[in-house]
């Protein structure tokens, strides 16, 4: 009898237990159930925030691009806070520092529907302190992309033109190794040369060659001398004569370097550099980027740039840390050299996410939850 009363008991209280379970499994079922909805309902409402945000963001850029483009010559002699010029345009004027160019990429680029890979172009832009509207600090500017091809030809060509580079020739060196010097009557090394830091009387030794001329046949060759002179001087006239003599004086060579006539014909043509107007670049200020964790990092060692650092790549390029950089908007390419391609400005007022789609996000969580 004892047995029967203690197996209803049990029988009963394992009745309440399971109704007891029941319950709580109802609220988890229906909490999980909720748990979806609530999810997507927030990423919704969050996607409309996110739009807001992006198109105050734009809004910000296209009214900083909107102002009037600062001079850079104004703003680096004073104590302006550089951070604070983030999308505002800079006219400067400078030369360009090309054998200091940085290289960042891959970075693609579509070309009449086909895309192709190349390279940022960043260059110093150095100033000169003597023009009204020159800069007054280094600038480094991204002067926009370049494909493969184009870097490869670029540096091909300047190592070609280091070695095919004049050098000084010693006259007396060039003599000695000459096996015809013992046929020849008077030493004929200084035609074709121009000699630099010597007298008449010792290019007049020069050619004699060891071979001391009678007094008779000195004096004619100072008289075919003072021809020479007379005729030089009106053919180049006074002037030309002057501003030769100080670059020879200038220079400072021995009495026994000879230069050749292409070396004189590349420092012409370096005065003619120095004479001509300074490169104008139109930029905009902006910042270093933000690599995502699949960019592998910089090697300047190697010359390896897969993302903008400002203060890395001026350290490359031997300016200061807190360098102002820019990219290059300037529209007025030249048909002959289109490359480097610069950024369009409207680039600058678009992101990757538009207004538009962070709308469209919306739409989708807010259907999903009502699924």
């Amino acid at each position: 009898m004892a047995i029967l009363v203690l197996f209803e008991r049990k029988k009963v209280e394992l009745r309440h237990c399971l109704k007891e379970w029941k319950k709580e499994r109802g609220k988890w079922s229906k909490a999980l159930l909720f748990l979806p909805g609530a999810i997507t309902f927030g990423l919704g409402t969050w996607q409309l925030f996110r739009r807001q945000e992006k198109i105050e963001m734009l809004d910000y850029r296209t009214k900083r691009l909107e102002m009037e483009p600062l001079k850079w010559n104004e703003l680096s002699s004073s104590d302006h806070d550089f951070n604070s010029l983030e999308f505002r345009k800079v006219i400067c004027e400078g030369d360009f520092d090309e054998s200091k160019s940085v290289y960042v990429g891959p970075r693609s680029r579509s070309i009449s529907g086909v895309t192709e890979n190349g390279f940022y172009v960043i260059t110093p832009l150095v100033p000169r302190i003597t023009g009204p509207g020159s800069v007054q600090l280094p600038v480094l500017v991204n002067r926009g992309w370049v494909p493969r091809g184009w870097r490869k030809k670029l540096e091909n060509s300047e190592n070609s033109g280091r070695s095919s580079t004049p050098k000084i020739v010693d006259a007396k060196q060039i003599e000695g190794s000459a096996w015809w010097k013992f046929w020849s009557k008077e030493s004929t090394v200084t035609k074709g040369l121009l000699t630099m830091g010597k007298g008449e009387e010792e290019r007049r030794d020069d050619v004699s060659c060891c071979r001391a001329p009678s007094i008779k046949r000195r004096k004619k060759r100072e008289e075919r001398g003072e021809i020479r002179k007379r005729k030089r001087e009106k053919t180049w006239g006074r002037g030309d004569m002057i501003h030769h003599r100080n670059i020879v004086d200038n220079y400072n060579m021995p009495s026994t370097a000879c230069l050749l006539l292409s070396d004189l014909a590349t420092m012409n043509l370096q005065v003619e550099e120095n004479s001509t107007a300074p490169t104008r670049v139109i930029g905009v200020v902006r910042g270093s980027e933000k690599p995502s964790i699949f960019v592998p990092e910089n090697d300047p060692s190697t010359g390896q740039w897969f993302y903008v650092d400002v203060p890395m790549i001026a350290r490359a390029c031997g300016v200061p840390d807190n360098t102002l950089y820019i990219e290059d908007i300037n529209e007025d390419v030249s048909a002959s050299n289109p490359y480097p391609i610069p950024k369009d400005v409207n680039t600058l007022i678009r992101h990757s996410v538009m207004p538009q789609d962070h709308l469209n996000y919306t739409f989708t969580w807010y259907s999903s939850r009502l699924l």
